[in-house]
Protein backbone atom coordinates (compact mmCIF):
# COMPACT_ATOMS: atom_id res chain seq x y z
CA UNK A 1 0.00 0.00 0.00
CA UNK A 2 1.46 3.59 -1.05
CA UNK A 3 0.37 6.76 0.64
CA UNK A 4 0.77 10.06 -1.62
CA UNK A 5 1.55 13.09 0.36
CA UNK A 6 0.39 16.11 -0.33
CA UNK A 7 2.52 18.68 -2.32
CA UNK A 8 2.43 21.56 -3.53
CA UNK A 9 4.28 23.85 -6.34
CA UNK A 10 4.63 27.90 -7.18
CA UNK A 11 3.88 28.60 -10.88
CA UNK A 12 6.50 30.12 -12.48
CA UNK A 13 4.98 33.64 -11.87
CA UNK A 14 4.52 33.30 -8.44
CA UNK A 15 7.95 31.84 -8.38
CA UNK A 16 10.10 34.58 -9.67
CA UNK A 17 7.97 37.33 -7.86
CA UNK A 18 9.44 35.93 -4.56
CA UNK A 19 12.60 35.82 -6.44
CA UNK A 20 12.27 39.21 -7.50
CA UNK A 21 11.12 40.55 -3.68
CA UNK A 22 14.11 38.37 -1.70
CA UNK A 23 16.65 39.95 -3.88
CA UNK A 24 15.05 43.01 -3.42
CA UNK A 25 14.97 43.14 0.36
CA UNK A 26 18.03 44.30 1.34
CA UNK A 27 17.84 47.53 -1.48
CA UNK A 28 14.72 48.12 0.52
CA UNK A 29 16.22 47.62 3.93
CA UNK A 30 19.16 49.75 3.20
CA UNK A 31 17.01 52.45 1.49
CA UNK A 32 14.86 52.60 4.47
CA UNK A 33 16.95 52.87 7.25
CA UNK A 34 19.14 55.75 5.19
CA UNK A 35 15.55 57.40 4.86
CA UNK A 36 14.82 57.16 8.35
CA UNK A 37 18.63 58.76 9.21
CA UNK A 38 18.55 61.48 6.50
CA UNK A 39 22.14 62.86 8.36
CA UNK A 40 22.37 66.02 5.15
CA UNK A 41 18.37 66.38 5.79
CA UNK A 42 17.83 65.89 1.88
CA UNK A 43 14.11 65.12 2.94
CA UNK A 44 13.27 65.48 6.74
CA UNK A 45 14.38 68.79 8.62
CA UNK A 46 15.88 68.39 11.80
CA UNK A 47 14.32 68.97 14.79
CA UNK A 48 15.27 72.26 15.96
CA UNK A 49 16.92 70.70 19.63
CA UNK A 50 18.96 68.52 17.10
CA UNK A 51 20.35 70.45 14.33
CA UNK A 52 23.68 69.99 13.52
CA UNK A 53 25.52 70.41 9.80
CA UNK A 54 28.12 68.25 7.86
CA UNK A 55 30.81 69.29 5.56
CA UNK A 56 33.95 67.46 6.04
CA UNK A 57 35.68 65.43 3.71
CA UNK A 58 33.26 66.73 1.13
CA UNK A 59 30.20 65.91 2.39
CA UNK A 60 28.99 70.13 2.15
CA UNK A 61 28.33 68.98 -1.65
CA UNK A 62 25.35 66.17 -0.07
CA UNK A 63 24.65 69.00 2.69
CA UNK A 64 23.94 72.42 0.67
CA UNK A 65 20.91 70.88 -0.89
CA UNK A 66 19.26 70.10 2.08
CA UNK A 67 19.70 73.24 3.51
CA UNK A 68 18.52 75.66 0.93
CA UNK A 69 15.47 73.21 0.50
CA UNK A 70 14.62 72.91 4.88
CA UNK A 71 15.69 76.24 5.68
CA UNK A 72 15.12 78.87 3.01
CA UNK A 73 17.63 81.46 2.81
CA UNK A 74 17.54 85.00 1.70
CA UNK A 75 21.13 85.20 1.67
CA UNK A 76 24.36 83.01 0.75
CA UNK A 77 27.67 82.12 1.06
CA UNK A 78 29.36 80.39 -1.48
CA UNK A 79 33.40 79.95 -1.97
CA UNK A 80 35.86 77.20 -1.15
CA UNK A 81 38.20 76.83 2.21
CA UNK A 82 38.67 80.53 2.16
CA UNK A 83 35.48 81.31 2.36
CA UNK A 84 34.45 78.28 5.19
CA UNK A 85 35.06 81.02 8.19
CA UNK A 86 32.66 83.31 7.59
CA UNK A 87 29.94 83.04 10.01
CA UNK A 88 26.86 83.81 8.71
CA UNK A 89 25.81 85.48 12.10
CA UNK A 90 28.50 87.89 11.65
CA UNK A 91 27.36 88.75 7.97
CA UNK A 92 23.53 89.54 9.63
CA UNK A 93 25.47 91.69 12.22
CA UNK A 94 27.82 93.15 10.45
CA UNK A 95 26.68 93.51 7.03
CA UNK A 96 22.95 93.69 7.91
CA UNK A 97 21.92 90.86 5.60
CA UNK A 98 18.72 88.57 6.76
CA UNK A 99 18.69 84.42 7.25
CA UNK A 100 22.10 84.07 6.11
CA UNK A 101 23.60 80.20 5.18
CA UNK A 102 27.21 79.81 4.39
CA UNK A 103 27.47 76.97 1.28
CA UNK A 104 30.82 77.18 1.32
CA UNK A 105 32.76 74.13 -0.38
CA UNK A 106 35.89 72.19 0.32
CA UNK A 107 38.23 72.08 -2.61
CA UNK A 108 35.52 73.37 -4.92
CA UNK A 109 35.59 75.56 -8.34
CA UNK A 110 33.77 78.19 -9.20
CA UNK A 111 31.57 75.67 -11.62
CA UNK A 112 30.64 74.16 -8.54
CA UNK A 113 30.22 77.72 -6.89
CA UNK A 114 27.74 78.54 -9.84
CA UNK A 115 25.78 75.36 -9.65
CA UNK A 116 25.07 75.82 -5.70
CA UNK A 117 24.00 79.34 -6.55
CA UNK A 118 21.79 78.12 -9.12
CA UNK A 119 20.25 75.51 -7.20
CA UNK A 120 19.68 78.61 -4.29
CA UNK A 121 18.32 80.96 -6.75
CA UNK A 122 15.57 78.38 -8.31
CA UNK A 123 14.65 76.48 -4.89
CA UNK A 124 14.74 79.43 -1.93
CA UNK A 125 13.95 83.28 -2.02
CA UNK A 126 17.75 84.21 -2.07
CA UNK A 127 18.39 88.26 -2.78
CA UNK A 128 22.10 88.37 -2.07
CA UNK A 129 25.17 85.98 -2.43
CA UNK A 130 28.79 86.39 -0.61
CA UNK A 131 30.95 85.09 -3.69
CA UNK A 132 35.02 84.39 -3.08
CA UNK A 133 37.18 82.31 -4.79
CA UNK A 134 41.11 83.27 -5.89
CA UNK A 135 42.48 84.10 -8.70
CA UNK A 136 43.79 80.90 -10.23
CA UNK A 137 39.97 79.40 -10.02
CA UNK A 138 39.28 82.27 -12.73
CA UNK A 139 41.16 80.38 -15.06
CA UNK A 140 40.19 76.83 -14.84
CA UNK A 141 37.83 75.38 -17.47
CA UNK A 142 34.62 75.91 -17.50
CA UNK A 143 32.77 72.65 -16.68
CA UNK A 144 35.55 71.35 -13.86
CA UNK A 145 35.16 69.59 -10.20
CA UNK A 146 37.33 69.33 -7.94
CA UNK A 147 39.59 66.32 -8.71
CA UNK A 148 39.67 65.08 -5.11
CA UNK A 149 35.67 65.72 -4.03
CA UNK A 150 32.62 63.95 -5.39
CA UNK A 151 30.00 66.14 -6.78
CA UNK A 152 26.47 65.04 -7.05
CA UNK A 153 25.11 66.45 -10.12
CA UNK A 154 21.68 64.75 -9.91
CA UNK A 155 20.92 66.17 -6.11
CA UNK A 156 21.43 69.86 -8.07
CA UNK A 157 19.19 69.70 -11.18
CA UNK A 158 15.67 70.42 -11.09
CA UNK A 159 14.01 67.31 -10.20
CA UNK A 160 13.89 66.48 -6.25
CA UNK A 161 12.61 62.61 -6.97
CA UNK A 162 15.90 61.56 -7.93
CA UNK A 163 16.89 62.67 -5.29
CA UNK A 164 16.14 59.40 -3.66
CA UNK A 165 19.05 57.84 -5.30
CA UNK A 166 21.14 58.92 -2.80
CA UNK A 167 19.52 56.18 -0.33
CA UNK A 168 19.62 53.60 -2.58
CA UNK A 169 23.07 54.02 -4.02
CA UNK A 170 26.43 54.48 -2.36
CA UNK A 171 26.72 55.63 0.20
CA UNK A 172 24.61 52.63 1.19
CA UNK A 173 26.07 52.80 4.95
CA UNK A 174 25.22 56.14 6.10
CA UNK A 175 25.68 54.98 9.86
CA UNK A 176 29.47 56.93 10.02
CA UNK A 177 27.55 60.19 8.74
CA UNK A 178 25.40 59.82 11.22
CA UNK A 179 27.58 59.13 14.10
CA UNK A 180 29.51 62.12 13.09
CA UNK A 181 26.52 64.31 13.57
CA UNK A 182 26.14 62.94 16.62
CA UNK A 183 29.31 64.64 17.09
CA UNK A 184 28.75 67.84 15.83
CA UNK A 185 25.85 67.82 18.28
CA UNK A 186 27.96 67.10 21.20
CA UNK A 187 30.48 69.47 19.79
CA UNK A 188 27.54 72.60 20.03
CA UNK A 189 26.36 71.45 23.18
CA UNK A 190 30.36 71.49 24.78
CA UNK A 191 30.63 75.35 23.05
CA UNK A 192 26.97 76.66 24.50
CA UNK A 193 28.35 75.44 28.16
CA UNK A 194 31.73 77.40 27.59
CA UNK A 195 29.73 80.60 25.69
CA UNK A 196 27.03 80.39 28.01
CA UNK A 197 24.38 80.95 25.03
CA UNK A 198 22.63 78.79 22.95
CA UNK A 199 25.28 78.12 19.54
CA UNK A 200 24.04 78.73 16.18
CA UNK A 201 24.29 75.41 14.23
CA UNK A 202 24.61 76.77 11.41
CA UNK A 203 27.69 79.12 12.46
CA UNK A 204 29.59 76.27 12.26
CA UNK A 205 28.04 74.32 9.48
CA UNK A 206 31.49 74.85 7.31
CA UNK A 207 33.99 75.98 10.15
CA UNK A 208 36.95 74.51 10.09
CA UNK A 209 38.81 76.80 12.82
CA UNK A 210 36.67 75.92 15.58
CA UNK A 211 35.59 72.79 14.69
CA UNK A 212 39.07 71.07 14.17
CA UNK A 213 42.52 71.27 15.02
CA UNK A 214 44.67 73.90 13.09
CA UNK A 215 48.10 75.04 12.83
CA UNK A 216 48.33 79.30 13.56
CA UNK A 217 50.82 81.13 15.28
CA UNK A 218 53.87 79.03 13.62
CA UNK A 219 55.20 81.79 11.15
CA UNK A 220 58.68 79.77 10.34
CA UNK A 221 56.86 76.63 9.48
CA UNK A 222 54.54 79.19 7.32
CA UNK A 223 57.52 80.07 5.47
CA UNK A 224 58.79 76.83 4.76
CA UNK A 225 55.67 75.34 3.43
CA UNK A 226 55.27 78.74 1.09
CA UNK A 227 59.38 78.83 0.14
CA UNK A 228 60.25 75.76 0.01
CA UNK A 229 64.06 75.25 -0.09
CA UNK A 230 64.56 78.70 -0.83
CA UNK A 231 63.17 79.78 2.97
CA UNK A 232 66.75 78.60 4.06
CA UNK A 233 68.29 80.70 1.48
CA UNK A 234 67.38 84.30 1.67
CA UNK A 235 70.29 85.32 -0.47
CA UNK A 236 69.43 83.44 -3.59
CA UNK A 237 65.75 83.82 -3.11
CA UNK A 238 66.25 88.14 -3.69
CA UNK A 239 68.14 87.74 -6.09
CA UNK A 240 65.64 86.29 -7.97
CA UNK A 241 63.61 88.43 -6.89
CA UNK A 242 65.28 91.34 -7.66
CA UNK A 243 65.67 89.58 -11.81
CA UNK A 244 62.00 89.65 -12.21
CA UNK A 245 60.54 93.57 -13.85
CA UNK A 246 60.70 96.73 -11.68
CA UNK A 247 56.97 97.83 -10.21
CA UNK A 248 54.77 97.25 -12.41
CA UNK A 249 52.50 100.75 -12.83
CA UNK A 250 48.81 101.70 -13.50
CA UNK A 251 49.86 101.78 -17.24
CA UNK A 252 51.45 98.24 -17.25
CA UNK A 253 48.33 96.46 -15.97
CA UNK A 254 45.75 98.62 -17.81
CA UNK A 255 47.67 97.49 -20.78
CA UNK A 256 47.36 93.90 -19.62
CA UNK A 257 45.30 91.42 -21.41
CA UNK A 258 43.89 87.86 -20.79
CA UNK A 259 44.96 85.43 -23.76
CA UNK A 260 42.19 84.77 -26.00
CA UNK A 261 43.00 81.12 -25.58
CA UNK A 262 42.12 81.03 -21.60
CA UNK A 263 39.99 79.03 -20.19
CA UNK A 264 39.26 82.36 -18.44
CA UNK A 265 36.54 83.62 -20.62
CA UNK A 266 34.43 80.79 -21.12
CA UNK A 267 34.70 79.97 -17.36
CA UNK A 268 33.60 84.12 -16.14
CA UNK A 269 30.90 83.91 -18.88
CA UNK A 270 29.18 80.11 -18.30
CA UNK A 271 29.31 80.46 -14.53
CA UNK A 272 29.47 84.21 -13.34
CA UNK A 273 28.50 86.89 -15.64
CA UNK A 274 25.95 85.38 -16.75
CA UNK A 275 24.10 84.35 -13.29
CA UNK A 276 24.52 87.86 -12.61
CA UNK A 277 22.81 89.31 -16.06
CA UNK A 278 20.29 86.86 -15.56
CA UNK A 279 19.28 87.39 -11.84
CA UNK A 280 18.98 91.49 -11.50
CA UNK A 281 17.44 91.37 -8.31
CA UNK A 282 20.03 89.31 -6.56
CA UNK A 283 23.02 91.56 -5.32
CA UNK A 284 26.16 89.76 -5.98
CA UNK A 285 29.05 90.78 -3.28
CA UNK A 286 32.25 89.12 -5.12
CA UNK A 287 36.14 88.85 -3.35
CA UNK A 288 38.16 87.65 -6.28
CA UNK A 289 41.20 88.54 -4.91
CA UNK A 290 41.07 87.29 -0.61
CA UNK A 291 44.07 88.41 1.63
CA UNK A 292 46.60 85.33 0.73
CA UNK A 293 49.67 85.84 2.62
CA UNK A 294 52.05 88.55 0.91
CA UNK A 295 55.10 86.03 1.58
CA UNK A 296 52.87 83.61 -1.13
CA UNK A 297 52.82 86.45 -3.62
CA UNK A 298 56.27 87.49 -3.48
CA UNK A 299 57.19 83.99 -3.48
CA UNK A 300 55.45 83.51 -6.89
CA UNK A 301 56.93 87.13 -8.23
CA UNK A 302 60.17 86.06 -7.76
CA UNK A 303 60.08 81.87 -9.06
CA UNK A 304 56.84 82.17 -11.33
CA UNK A 305 56.29 85.87 -12.75
CA UNK A 306 54.22 84.23 -15.54
CA UNK A 307 51.76 82.65 -13.57
CA UNK A 308 52.13 86.04 -10.83
CA UNK A 309 50.97 88.49 -13.84
CA UNK A 310 48.35 86.23 -15.45
CA UNK A 311 46.44 86.15 -12.28
CA UNK A 312 46.35 89.65 -11.47
CA UNK A 313 45.31 90.09 -15.32
CA UNK A 314 42.58 87.29 -14.20
CA UNK A 315 41.73 89.93 -11.25
CA UNK A 316 42.00 93.32 -13.56
CA UNK A 317 39.77 91.30 -16.20
CA UNK A 318 36.96 90.33 -13.68
CA UNK A 319 36.55 93.26 -12.79
CA UNK A 320 36.51 95.09 -15.38
CA UNK A 321 33.95 92.59 -16.96
CA UNK A 322 31.26 92.61 -13.85
CA UNK A 323 31.96 96.53 -13.38
CA UNK A 324 28.99 97.02 -15.40
CA UNK A 325 26.50 95.69 -13.38
CA UNK A 326 24.88 97.84 -10.66
CA UNK A 327 24.19 94.60 -8.64
CA UNK A 328 27.26 93.56 -8.07
CA UNK A 329 29.85 94.80 -5.92
CA UNK A 330 33.32 93.66 -6.01
CA UNK A 331 36.18 93.80 -3.12
CA UNK A 332 39.75 92.63 -2.97
CA UNK A 333 42.15 92.42 -0.12
CA UNK A 334 45.74 92.52 -1.71
CA UNK A 335 46.56 95.51 0.26
CA UNK A 336 45.40 94.07 3.64
CA UNK A 337 48.18 94.64 5.93
CA UNK A 338 47.07 91.51 8.15
CA UNK A 339 48.36 89.68 4.61
CA UNK A 340 52.04 90.41 5.90
CA UNK A 341 51.66 88.48 9.69
CA UNK A 342 52.09 84.69 9.05
CA UNK A 343 51.03 84.17 12.23
CA UNK A 344 47.74 84.91 10.91
CA UNK A 345 48.46 82.35 8.87
CA UNK A 346 47.96 78.50 9.10
CA UNK A 347 50.11 77.88 4.77
CA UNK A 348 50.10 79.99 2.15
CA UNK A 349 46.61 81.90 2.25
CA UNK A 350 44.14 79.84 4.63
CA UNK A 351 43.68 82.56 7.08
CA UNK A 352 42.76 82.87 10.78
CA UNK A 353 39.05 83.50 11.43
CA UNK A 354 39.90 86.97 12.83
CA UNK A 355 40.60 87.79 9.51
CA UNK A 356 37.65 86.95 8.41
CA UNK A 357 35.89 89.09 10.66
CA UNK A 358 38.05 92.14 9.39
CA UNK A 359 37.45 91.32 6.06
CA UNK A 360 33.66 91.77 6.78
CA UNK A 361 34.52 94.98 9.13
CA UNK A 362 36.16 96.46 6.03
CA UNK A 363 33.08 95.57 3.58
CA UNK A 364 30.69 97.81 5.93
CA UNK A 365 32.67 100.51 6.01
CA UNK A 366 33.16 100.62 2.52
CA UNK A 367 36.63 100.21 2.35
CA UNK A 368 38.25 97.51 -0.25
CA UNK A 369 35.84 97.86 -2.60
CA UNK A 370 37.22 97.45 -6.39
CA UNK A 371 35.71 98.86 -9.60
CA UNK A 372 37.20 99.67 -13.24
CA UNK A 373 38.23 103.05 -12.41
CA UNK A 374 40.57 102.29 -9.31
CA UNK A 375 41.71 98.50 -10.57
CA UNK A 376 44.97 99.71 -12.11
CA UNK A 377 45.88 101.92 -9.86
CA UNK A 378 44.81 98.90 -7.01
CA UNK A 379 47.30 96.21 -8.49
CA UNK A 380 50.02 98.76 -8.42
CA UNK A 381 50.18 99.66 -5.19
CA UNK A 382 49.49 95.90 -4.77
CA UNK A 383 52.91 94.30 -6.58
CA UNK A 384 54.96 97.51 -4.72
CA UNK A 385 53.95 95.81 -1.59
CA UNK A 386 54.85 92.67 -3.00
CA UNK A 387 58.50 94.29 -4.09
CA UNK A 388 59.04 96.04 -0.50
CA UNK A 389 58.08 93.02 1.91
CA UNK A 390 60.64 91.30 3.53
CA UNK A 391 60.31 88.28 5.69
CA UNK A 392 63.48 88.80 7.14
CA UNK A 393 63.24 91.81 8.55
CA UNK A 394 59.19 92.19 9.37
CA UNK A 395 58.33 91.74 12.69
CA UNK A 396 55.45 91.42 13.95
CA UNK A 397 52.97 93.51 15.93
CA UNK A 398 53.54 93.00 19.75
CA UNK A 399 50.24 92.45 21.82
CA UNK A 400 50.26 92.61 25.64
CA UNK A 401 51.24 89.70 27.36
CA UNK A 402 52.51 88.51 23.94
CA UNK A 403 54.33 85.95 25.43
CA UNK A 404 51.51 84.02 26.72
CA UNK A 405 51.45 82.70 22.56
CA UNK A 406 51.99 78.93 22.48
CA UNK A 407 53.29 78.02 19.59
CA UNK A 408 51.07 76.24 16.78
CA UNK A 409 48.02 77.84 18.37
CA UNK A 410 45.89 81.39 18.25
CA UNK A 411 42.52 81.31 19.42
CA UNK A 412 39.69 83.97 18.13
CA UNK A 413 39.86 86.41 21.08
CA UNK A 414 44.01 86.04 20.66
CA UNK A 415 44.17 86.54 16.45
CA UNK A 416 41.01 89.70 17.51
CA UNK A 417 43.73 91.33 19.29
CA UNK A 418 46.49 90.73 16.66
CA UNK A 419 44.29 92.24 14.13
CA UNK A 420 43.27 94.97 15.91
CA UNK A 421 46.88 95.94 16.79
CA UNK A 422 47.84 95.90 13.06
CA UNK A 423 45.10 97.70 11.49
CA UNK A 424 45.79 100.16 14.53
CA UNK A 425 49.66 100.25 13.23
CA UNK A 426 48.51 100.79 9.71
CA UNK A 427 46.41 103.63 10.70
CA UNK A 428 49.29 105.33 12.25
CA UNK A 429 51.36 104.82 9.49
CA UNK A 430 48.88 106.44 7.20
Amino acid sequence: MSTNAPTSSLSPTAFATWVILLLALPTVTIFYLNLSADPFQLVFKDDPDELAFLSRNGQDRYQNPGVVINYQPSSIVVGHSLAANFQPSRLEKTLGWQRVYNLSMQGSTIYEHRRVVDYALERAPVERVFWLFFPPNLGLPPKVNATDMVFPEYLYDWQRLNDLRFFATLPTNLAPFVAQKAEARRFLEERALVSGRVEQARDYATNWQLTRSNRFNAPNAVAEDVMGDLAKKPREFMELLRAGPEHLTPKDFASSMVSPTSSFHPNVESNLRGIVAANPQVQFLFVPMPPLSLLHWQTMRATDIESYLEQLSYVRSFVEIMSPYGNVEIYGFGLSPLAEDLRLYRDYGHYHMAVNEAMLDAMASGGARLHIDNIDQHLSSFDRRVLNYRLRSYQPVDIENSERLVKGELSLVDGREIVSAIERRSAARH
